[in-house]
């Protein structure tokens, strides 16, 4: 949506949690769940970057700029190097969110004192490990909670913005461009999805059209002055109702081999049991013709 519009606080509001925005409501969700599988062990980590001037910024340690972004067969897009801080509970996850807010980069135009100048991804990754009698390894099944908050759309006639403001502006609109003509390509079927024309599509390439499930706020603004940004995002928000994912559960391939290939030796085990027993009804059942045909030839 347009900038000011209240995105960063749909999201990420933690100042109390019955006003809390999505990111604090979903942690709890998560911890709540977690803590109802005692007997089951989990991981939770929170990482946290920020795409500034198309240059990714570790936001959990300041001292490494420039990360790149890497492409797993398995794991699919992943920030390489991106500090990963484990958390028990839901306090320190949010705090660690909250230290991300604060090392955002910031600045301030006509339109917004305190204007978001990147768009920060937050990675809250949840692994769990089951442990199978006889496996190599454990069964470890991973979802990840994928929460971006986009710098706002912006009008450089609007918002004044001039020198290195006026250079951040025109990359967070080409990325949001981008976002715009990925989404417009998956909602008609494209043969070709631009995913590679800037940092965030790349990284939300997953999310859009992948193995999710996605969810996108769209604001807008009260004022009559933001009439064709909010119209803008109410479009984009119509196209992006039209993207279709694919989700499966992400599970180790080697312990789901291994717990498929004890289900087939079970079941053919209990076939072998049962081919036996049919064999011996069968030579019962043989056996009592012959007893009858005995019997009948005495009686004759």
């Amino acid at each position: 949506g347009p900038d000011a519009d209240a995105q960063e606080q749909t999201l990420d509001n933690v100042i109390a949690l019955e006003e809390a925005g999505v990111l604090p409501i979903a942690v709890h969700h998560i911890f709540e769940h977690l803590q109802a599988r005692p007997h089951t062990e989990f991981q939770v980590t929170v990482s946290c970057a920020e795409i500034y001037l198309e240059t990714i910024i570790d936001l959990l340690d300041l001292n490494k700029t420039q990360l790149s972004i890497r492409e797993d067969p398995k794991s699919g897009v992943y920030i390489d190097n991106l500090t990963q801080v484990s958390v028990t509970n839901p306090s320190d996850a949010l705090f660690l969110v909250c230290r991300c807010a604060h090392n955002r980069m910031k600045g301030a135009t006509h339109m917004n004192q305190i204007s978001s100048r990147s768009h920060v991804v937050i990675l809250l990754v949840v692994e769990q490990r089951t442990f199978i009698p006889g496996a190599p390894g454990p069964s470890v099944k991973r979802a990840v909670l994928t929460v971006v908050d986009l710098a706002g759309s912006e009008r450089v006639g609007k918002s004044g913005s001039e020198g290195k403001r006026l250079d951040e502006a025109k990359v967070i609109n080409k990325s949001l461009s981008a976002l715009g003509n990925c989404v417009s390509a998956l909602s008609s079927n494209a043969t070709h999805i631009p995913f590679r024309d800037s940092k965030l599509t790349r990284l939300l390439s997953g999310s859009l059209g992948g193995n999710s499930k996605t969810c996108l706020v769209a604001t807008i603004g009260p004022s009559v002055a933001n009439y064709d940004e909010s119209v803008s995002s109410l479009l984009f928000a119509t196209r992006a109702m039209a993207v279709e994912n694919s989700v499966v559960i992400n599970e180790s391939v080697e312990a789901a081999a291994f717990y498929m290939e004890r289900k087939v030796n079970t079941l053919q085990s209990e076939n072998s049991a049962l081919s036996h027993k049919v064999t011996r009804m069968e030579q019962e059942a043989q056996a009592l013709q012959h007893e009858n045909q005995r019997l009948r030839n005495e009686n004759e």
